[in-house]
């Protein structure tokens, strides 16, 4: 099985690791820490034999009996040591868990890994593929991911199947550091961040090819299930910490915050997002980072090219750009509004110092009362500090 995200540079990782470790953490909220200080170690295998006790030598036969081992006896903290194959079981984790590759083996979990009991777990070196419904889910709990692909997570069928198909979903208060990893082909969201306190932290990672969710459109009234949207999305207060992330191809939005959530995301290169033709024949999106609905989207050196639409959008929301280029796109910056009385001081609608390369259209406005973007150097320009969210290091807790 490939794994294309190996072919991430493991040095410039390193250095960004390091960097990460100088910046001090005095601002994260600390989660409870782990009381477990050692976890018990158990080897799993697909070709063991039913009786495997974990052992080297007797691995158990598959990931969820292994769990059940664990819990039989009590563990504190489980490390799983798993050999290559393809483990098509839902996971449950109840404890303090490490789920990992042994050594450059290929492991691929075929369906749901849920953290939902506020545990803290570990993915590293291994695949989810084509998981019904969400790959990865975690609420209230710690995830922290490191070399793991998240490919072909598949719409569910039923009376919620809007709210399916997402690679990574962070919710309820849980928190997140995704390092190396890759999410692809999956049919409605690559990662989804909803709830207060939920934080993402995504670093030299690589979203592709997302679909849209046949749902996404109201068959009858045309309206879109905008919580839904967006490869990757922050929604509901959430937060995301981003640094050189590469999206391409996503259909629909790339990047989408809104109702009051909030990104940083630096050095993110964002490169044709394609726009959705529902059903209906009516067509939809098309852009590769958008504020919406209040949502708070600071960018640091971004470059954002070739989408259907717009590089930018920022509609009823607030938009910073520093640096960087939005460039070969329909729209370079597209602004929409207004915003509700009240509801935004006119210096806060938009800043760009990013510059407009070879778009169609470098700026469109459309029911805007506020001024065109705030251009650094002009004379009526007025600071932004409303804007900036501040990149949050690392938390200790993913050390």
């Amino acid at each position: 099985m490939g794994r294309s995200f190996r072919t991430i540079g493991f040095l410039s990782a390193l250095v960004m690791l390091a960097a990460a470790h100088v910046a001090t953490a005095a601002n994260n909220p600390k989660p409870p820490k782990d009381p477990c200080k050692h976890a018990s170690v158990l080897y799993v295998d697909d070709d063991g034999s039913p009786g495997g006790v974990g052992t080297v030598h007797a691995p158990v036969p598959t990931i969820a009996g292994a769990l059940a081992l664990a819990s039989e006896n009590n563990f504190c903290a489980v490390e799983l040591v798993v050999s290559s194959g393809v483990y098509s079981e839902a996971l449950s984790i109840d404890r303090t868990t490490t789920i990992r590759g042994a050594g450059n083996a290929d492991v691929a979990v075929g369906n749901t890994i849920s953290n939902i009991e506020g545990n803290f777990l570990t993915l590293q070196n291994l695949a989810i593929l084509d998981a019904p419904g969400t790959g990865i889910r975690v609420a209230r709990g710690l995830l922290k991911m490191v070399g793991v692909e998240v490919r072909g997570t598949r719409v569910a069928k039923g009376q919620n199947a809007v709210a399916t198909g997402i690679g990574l979903s962070v919710e309820d208060g849980a928190q997140a550091v995704v390092f190396l990893s890759t999410f692809a082909q999956n049919q409605s969201q690559a990662i989804r961040v909803s709830g207060k306190g939920s934080k993402l932290w995504l670093t030299l990672s690589v979203i592709n090819n997302t679909e849209v969710n046949p749902n996404l459109v109201d068959p009858i009234t045309g309206l879109v299930h905008n919580e839904y949207v967006g490869a990757l999305q922050a929604l509901d207060s959430a937060e995301i910490h981003g640094r050189q992330v590469v999206m391409s191809d996503n259909a629909f939005s790339a990047v989408h915050v809104l109702n009051h959530a909030r990104a940083h995301l630096s050095d993110l290169t964002v490169t044709g997002t394609t726009e959705y033709r529902a059903p209906t024949s009516s067509i939809y999106g098309g852009t590769n980072i958008a504020a919406r609905e209040g949502g708070t989207i600071d960018l640091r050196r971004p470059h954002t090219r070739n989408a259907d639409l717009a590089g930018m959008m920022n509609e009823r929301a607030y938009l910073r750009s520093d640096g960087g280029d939005t460039s070969r796109n329909l729209i370079g910056l597209g602004l929409i509004g207004p915003f509700p009385a009240g509801e935004t001081p006119i210096e806060c609608a938009a800043e760009l110092g990013t510059r407009s390369i070879d778009n169609e259209v470098p700026l469109s406005a459309s029911g805007v009362l506020f001024s065109p973007p705030c251009l650094r150097g002009s004379s009526d320009c007025v600071p932004m500090s409303c804007v900036e969210v501040p990149l949050e290091p690392l938390p200790d807790w993913s050390r």
